[in-house]
């Protein structure tokens, strides 16, 4: 396997290498031949990162630099396992695309393991292809990270204004996220939260499915989940007063039935799923688990 040279290196899209690639100092990963997986499994650094992350919060500023150092180490070889004009074709933007095309021009031993201690024994943990381009995308979207020395020995000083904006992202999952911050979960491993993000999942599918059973109409009740649509912009309720305020002058603005509601759910858990690449058998067995209380398109 070839290593990037400075020619190759300047070729690379900018979206792709941060700028302190260029300026960093040559690393004997770099120089290896080894994929990064190989190198990871003898890595203590890293060992000892994927063993935190199944058991500490991942939203700390220092895991976020460690993270970033580690992203950047593997851009300077991973890209050479993309078959064809990777090149001149940059990857696209999103990460789904993203995911996508690696997997369809790269070698499966280098992009499509697991990123846990336990490797394929454990389904549960998310792809590397997926933590890789993610990752890609947190740092596009806080350039001022790219300043990141790879080997973690300069972290970047941060403003007050990057390390607010850093604790609107505490996971790189967007999906992942987004319920992080409505449950407001705090000092959570990212398995942890995902846990327990499912789990009041299914609670409101089980309270869904009462309040289906009690009332025939479709009138909305504290403490039973309900979407509303209001324009471009979708919310979920479960207090009638907050409801209500929400409402209050929006004229476009629909509460949606309980079915749209348990739609929506089902929905949600399968993005938080699939943006981590975690195994689809995972996703069936939580569909199973909760199959009695989806009665979609039921009596």
């Amino acid at each position: 396997m070839s290593t990037i040279n400075e020619t190759t290196t300047q070729e690379l899209p900018k979206s792709i290498v941060p700028k302190s690639i260029e300026e960093s100092p040559k690393s004997t990963i770099e120089e290896s031949p080894k994929s990064t997986k190989e190198n990871w499994n003898k890595d203590e650094d890293v060992q000892t990162w994927l063993k935190n992350r199944q058991e500490r919060p991942q939203s700390s500023d220092e895991d976020r630099i460690q993270q970033i150092g580690f992203w950047i180490i593997t851009v300077k070889r991973d890209m050479w396992d993309i078959a064809g004009d990777v090149f001149q074709r940059p990857l696209p933007e999103t990460p789904e695309k993203a995911i996508k095309y690696i997997k369809q021009n790269a070698l499966k031993e280098t992009w499509d393991w697991r990123l846990h201690p336990k490797g394929e024994l454990y389904p549960e943990g998310e792809l590397y292809v997926n933590w890789w381009c993610y990752m890609r995308k947190f740092i596009d979207d806080h350039p001022y990270l790219k300043k990141t020395d790879p080997f973690m020995n300069n972290p970047p000083l941060l403003t007050k204004e990057q390390k607010e904006k850093l604790k609107e992202t505490q996971f790189i999952y967007p999906t992942l996220n987004k319920w992080s911050i409505f449950f407001k979960t705090v000092g959570l491993s990212i398995t942890a939260v995902q846990d327990m993000v499912l789990v009041k999942f299914a609670e409101w599918l089980l309270k869904l499915a009462a309040d289906r059973q009690m009332f025939r109409d479709e009138i909305m009740r504290t403490g039973i989940p309900r979407i509303v649509i209001a324009g471009k912009q979708l919310k979920i309720f479960l207090d009638e007063k907050k409801l209500k305020k929400f409402l209050d002058g929006k004229s476009d603005a629909k509460i949606q039935d309980r079915d749209a509601s348990v739609t929506y759910i089902m929905e949600e858990c399968s993005k938080i799923l699939s943006e981590r690449g975690i195994g689809i058998e995972i996703l069936r067995k939580w569909e199973e688990i909760n199959k009695k209380y989806t009665w979609l398109l039921g009596p």
